[in-house]
């Protein structure tokens, strides 16, 4: 995973205005990945100019940035990039993420004692990507 610079987030903050998100998660398929759909409405001060946005999914399934496919392959490490954006977007993406097993993200795991199945969620900074695809700008 890539870590964002002191730099890129400083760019990122100058060049995008972050709206709202929405995320819907799908605890409910198994023990090893859930479902995340990620909805973020943002401005760019810059139309036209680029920017990423940070994920670490175990599959990305689909990406759509105001109304147009985006290939999925064009994810590098944690990064997708999100080229040509206008001065109000809409971005969708639909992943398979990994529950944690180390607490950082969504850290799923039984308790022997009561047998029962719990989530934990540990989503800062770093480890937001983790549960969905989330504009990190730090600075």
């Amino acid at each position: 995973m890539t870590a964002l610079t002191y730099e890129e987030a400083q760019e990122r903050a100058r060049l995008l205005d972050v709206r709202g998100y929405r995320v819907e998660l799908d605890v409910t398929g198994g023990e090893e990945e859930f479902g995340s759909v990620t909805m973020v409405r943002f401005g760019c001060r810059v139309p036209g100019a680029g920017s990423f946005i940070e994920l670490s999914p175990a599959r990305l399934r689909r990406v759509v940035l105001n109304g147009r496919e985006v290939d999925p392959a064009t994810l590098t490490g944690n990064r997708l990039p999100l080229p040509g954006l206008r001065e109000a977007n809409e971005l969708r993406v639909e992943a398979d993420m990994p529950y944690s097993r180390t607490g950082a993200g969504l850290h799923r795991f039984t308790d022997t004692a009561d047998g029962e199945t719990y989530l934990a969620l540990h989503g800062g900074l770093d480890n937001a990507q983790r549960v969905f695809a989330a504009f990190d700008s730090r600075t």
